[in-house]
């Protein structure tokens, strides 16, 4: 290979900011047999931009369809208040720049359910962003166990 993606693995050792109870939840789902790439959802519905989730009861919900047009302006308006944004400027955007601003808008509108499951910890609530190598992660190690792993193992598979 000539490279390999790595977000979901090192969002799952011991120093990543994501909360214990997320980690271990990837790593050792209550699922028969463990997780695979089909506990996943692949959908650009939650925010607006195409991105893999991990399957859970809202995240079903999430992604069922669109958010529908209205909500999703009143929960930019939200954020952007949030942030200290002036209304003006949210509104603006939304009407010179529809298709750009809706899919940020999109994505400001997820934020909650966002951090309700990568800051709080809440999969009840939120909405956790996984790769589907996730059924391939087994355990919560230090990064530095990590790296050794992927060494010792990229050695081992040059060798064959």
């Amino acid at each position: 290979a000539d490279g390999i993606a790595m977000g979901s693995r090192f969002a799952t050792t011991l120093e990543s900011p994501l909360p214990l109870h997320v980690k271990t939840s990837i790593s050792n789902p209550h699922l028969d047999g463990g997780a695979t790439e089909s506990d996943t959802i692949y959908s650009k519905n939650f925010d607006g931009i195409p991105a893999r989730v991990m399957k859970s009861a809202t995240s079903i919900k999430a992604n069922a369809k669109p958010t529908p047009i209205p909500v999703v302006i009143y929960r930019a308006i939200e954020a952007a208040r949030k942030m200290n944004i002036p209304l003006w400027k949210a509104i603006g955007g939304l009407m010179t720049e529809w298709e750009k601003m809706y899919i940020i808008a999109q994505f400001g509108a997820a934020t909650t359910a966002i951090q309700s499951a990568t800051v709080d910890g809440d999969l009840d609530k939120g909405v956790q962003f996984i790769g589907q190598t996730m059924g391939l992660i087994n355990d919560v190690p230090s990064v530095d166990e990590l790296c050794k792993k992927i060494i010792r193992e990229a050695k081992i598979t040059s060798r064959e």
